[in-house]
């Protein structure tokens, strides 16, 4: 779990710094489009009414999901001093 949670981190990290980096904001925002087209192919396949908003919504969930399951498990670590 630890080793999992080590490479979410890394990732957020680079998300962050995505933010400051032209160069690193193409290559992450090219990766997300990818996860975008599969993830509207599966809505499509589940045939909803609107395969685009539902992606961009649980895109979105995702994402917070991910960033809060990391900051809860940086907050036990350091509570625990591992």
């Amino acid at each position: 779990m630890l080793v999992n949670s080590d490479d979410r981190r890394i990732e957020l990290a680079c998300h962050h710094e995505a933010l400051y980096n032209p160069k690193l904001s193409v290559l992450l925002l090219n990766s997300w489009r990818g996860e975008v087209t599969r993830l509207t192919r599966l809505f499509e396949l589940m045939g909803t009414d609107a395969p685009e908003e539902d992606v961009e919504i649980t895109f979105a969930i995702i994402l917070q999901l991910e960033k809060r399951q990391c900051y809860c498990l940086c907050l036990l670590l350091s509570f625990f001093h591992w």
